[in-house]
C-alpha cells in the first residue's frame, strides 16, 4: 500500500478548493447542508471497505466544497484515516495536527473532537505506538463515554490494540467482555438529514451509498467474529493443554 503514486495519495489543495467554492456557496447557503462532511464520511466507509479509489475520490470531493471550520476539521481527520489506510502515516500524521490545530482555535470545533480522538488512537496502534494507543482510549472513554454509550466498541478496539501488541491472554479477555456487552447493547448509527432541497443537492444520494456501503461493512464484521470466536476457542485450547 506505502509504494503508491503520488497522483494516488495526494488530496486535492484544501485551499484552492475552499477559495474556488465559497462565493456559490455563500450565494446559495449550500453549506448548511454538509456536502463536505457528507463526502468524507463516505471516505471513511471506503477505507474500512478498502477500496483506496474510491475513498480518495469522496476525498478530493469533500476538499471541493469546504466552507466551514468544522467541515474543514471533518476533512483533515477523514484525511488521517485514507492515510492510515494507504500506510502512509507520515502524512496522516500531519492531517491530524491540521485537525488538533482547528479545534484548539475554533469554538465551534471542540464540541465534534471525539471521530478526532479515535483516528489518533488507530494511528498509534497501526505506529506500533501501544502504550499512547491505550492512552487515547481510556481518554475516549472518560471524556465522551459518561453513560457507557461506547463501551462495546471500546472493548472491541481495546482487544484488539492488545493483540497487536502479542498478548493473546489479554486481547481474549476484552473480546470475551464485548461479546458480554455486545448482546445488550445495540449500537446505532446516525443518519443524514437534510430535507427536500437536500435531495436536489445529491446527498440523498449520498446517504443511500453511505447505506449500502455500512450494509457492507456489517457483513464484513460478521465474517470478523467468527474469526475472533475461532481465536478464543484456540487460546483456551492452549491454556487447558498447558
Amino acid at each position: 500500500m506505502s509504494s503508491c503514486t503520488s497522483d494516488f495519495c495526494s488530496p486535492v489543495s484544501v485551499t484552492s478548493a475552499t477559495t474556488a467554492t465559497s462565493s456559490s456557496l455563500v450565494e446559495y447557503d449550500l453549506d448548511k447542508y454538509n456536502l463536505s462532511i457528507s463526502y468524507s464520511g463516505l471516505t471513511n466507509l471506503y477505507c474500512e471497505l478498502g477500496e483506496a479509489n474510491k475513498a480518495l475520490e469522496n476525498l478530493n470531493k469533500s476538499a471541493s466544497c469546504l466552507y466551514s471550520s468544522t467541515q474543514e476539521f471533518y476533512y483533515h481527520v477523514r484525511a488521517a484515516q485514507y492515510y492510515l489506510f494507504i500506510e502512509d502515516y507520515s502524512q496522516s500524521w500531519k492531517s491530524l495536527q491540521k485537525a488538533k490545530e482547528l479545534y484548539l482555535s475554533k469554538k465551534e470545533v471542540q464540541k465534534n473532537v471525539e471521530e478526532y480522538y479515535e483516528i489518533l488512537q488507530k494511528y498509534y496502534t497501526k505506529t506500533k505506538q501501544f502504550k499512547k494507543a491505550l492512552e487515547v482510549q481510556d481518554y475516549i472513554i472518560a471524556t465522551f463515554n459518561p453513560n457507557g454509550r461506547y463501551k462495546v466498541e471500546a472493548m472491541r478496539r481495546r482487544a484488539s490494540i492488545y493483540y497487536e501488541m502479542g498478548d493473546n491472554s489479554k486481547s481474549a479477555q476484552y473480546y470475551q467482555e464485548y461479546y458480554a456487552l455486545n448482546d445488550s447493547i445495540q449500537i446505532t448509527n446516525e443518519d443524514i438529514a437534510a430535507g427536500e432541497f437536500a435531495a436536489m443537492l445529491g446527498v440523498e444520494r449520498l446517504n443511500l451509498e453511505k447505506s449500502e456501503l455500512q450494509q457492507q461493512i456489517q457483513q464484513r464484521d460478521l465474517v470478523n467474529k467468527q474469526r475472533i470466536i475461532i481465536f478464543l476457542i484456540k487460546n483456551k485450547r492452549k491454556k487447558v493443554a498447558a
